[in-house]
């Protein structure tokens, strides 16, 4: 957004990315055909008329980026690269598994606990402020097989892997070290540098960092198709990424197709760029016009949104998720307390709430404290994600219509 709140400390939104080279041998899933050719990166392109080749290639660059297996020895890959990729790749694998063991596993044990089974038929996940947080999207809600996604990151590109080179590789790796160590430790990404991060890197955008998450949560990507949003709020594919950064990619979108491993499942999620205030939305349409045809008793999942919609500027995006949504499962930054209140929703509280961090001291919600210590037993929450896991606390609120109990 252009607000300065949301810039330094968004949901779950992070400058990747990494290293390595070219081709190494992953499964292989059935793919969806698709009309168009795509590019990735720099320029190669990969023939659209054939899909095992296709979902082959995906998979190389997710799997690299994930460091998920080992790239054969190549010309462009020296022995100093390769021993710099296997350390990160065993780091890596570490942090992810402390990752599952922490936070992931838990909130799958939550959602099977707490979320009533009813939602499970509910198909569309709508993620607003969401940056490229896949992973967190389909640990609360599996079962959902479209994915909505928003942020103000550019979709960026597929990453070239053949053409960096030794120092690509060692920055890119830093950068995403980094990155991982905040998602496994806080269940969030700091958003202060990741401008400078998507921009300045080998690869850039959410894309890269969308295929790495598809990797490592157990999915074989099918299909990546670079789009903008048209005038009339549909998802509009082209052939090849824009590649435009800041303002100018509002509007430009992502879809991607994938399938899960254990269950076969055909999904998709599309992510788009875009400033979602007011005054933001009246500079483009498409995205207004897009937002408003959200397919209704969709769930939606707010967390790490900066308090954005606590603030009359952002009235529409708020107003949008309060009509379209069956199930609302947020944190405090997301819809005000007060906003809840007469109207038709059951609320249930979870965790604790007693303060929030200091960058938004103004935002601590009175209202939403009574309701806490009204609430006879808070229900508990086994793991902790969000800006207050420094107090080690977190909190969550769920929402259900009560036309639809």
């Amino acid at each position: 957004m252009t607000t300065s709140g949301f810039l330094k400390v968004s949901g779950l939104c992070f400058g990747l990315v990494l290293a390595g080279v070219c081709f190494f041998v992953v499964r292989t899933s059935h793919s969806q055909d698709e009309t168009k050719t795509q590019t990735a990166g720099s320029g190669s392109k990969v023939n659209p008329d054939d899909s095992a080749k296709k979902t082959q290639y995906f998979n190389e660059i997710a799997f690299l980026l994930a460091g998920m297996q080992e790239p054969k020895s190549t010309d462009s890959l020296t022995p100093e690269s390769t021993k710099e990729w296997k350390i990160y790749a065993k780091a890596a694998d570490t942090n992810w598994a402390k990752f599952y063991r922490r936070k992931l596993n838990p909130v799958q044990k939550w959602r099977l606990k707490e979320i009533p089974t009813a939602m499970d038929s509910i198909r569309t996940l709508f993620y607003p402020f969401s940056g490229p947080d896949l992973i967190f999207a389909d640990a609360f809600f599996p079962k959902a097989n479209y994915y909505i996604l928003f942020g103000l990151e550019s979709p960026g590109n597929i990453p070239a892997p053949a053409s960096w080179n030794q120092q690509n590789l060692k920055s890119s790796l830093a950068v995403l070290n980094k990155s991982i160590d905040d998602v496994t430790s806080i269940g969030f990404f700091r958003t202060n540098d990741m401008k400078v991060d998507l921009e300045s890197a080998s690869i850039n955008g959410v894309t890269p960092i969308l295929m790495l998450f598809l990797a490592r949560s157990g999915h074989t990507i099918t299909d990546v198709i670079p789009g903008e949003m048209n005038p009339e709020g549909e998802f509009h594919s082209l052939k090849e990424f824009q590649n435009a950064q800041g303002q100018k990619s509002y509007g430009t979108a992502v879809e991607i197709r994938f399938t899960e491993n254990n269950t076969g499942d055909r999904k998709s999620l599309l992510y788009f760029a875009v400033d979602v205030s007011d005054k933001g939305l009246a500079k483009n349409i498409g995205c207004k016009n897009f937002l408003q045809h959200i397919p209704s008793n969709c769930l939606t999942l707010i967390k790490s949104a900066s308090y954005l919609m606590h603030q009359s500027g952002f009235s529409f995006i708020r107003k949008t998720i309060l009509t379209k949504s069956r199930l609302i499962l947020q944190d405090d930054t997301g819809i005000a307390y007060r906003f809840f209140k007469h109207t038709n929703w059951q609320i249930r509280l979870f965790g604790t709430y007693s303060r929030t961090i200091n960058l938004f001291k103004n935002k601590y919600q009175e209202d939403l404290k009574e309701a806490y210590e009204k609430e006879e037993k808070p229900g508990a929450v086994p793991f902790k994600i969000g800006y207050n896991v420094k107090f080690n606390e977190t909190n969550l609120l769920m929402a259900i219509r009560k036309d639809n109990l």
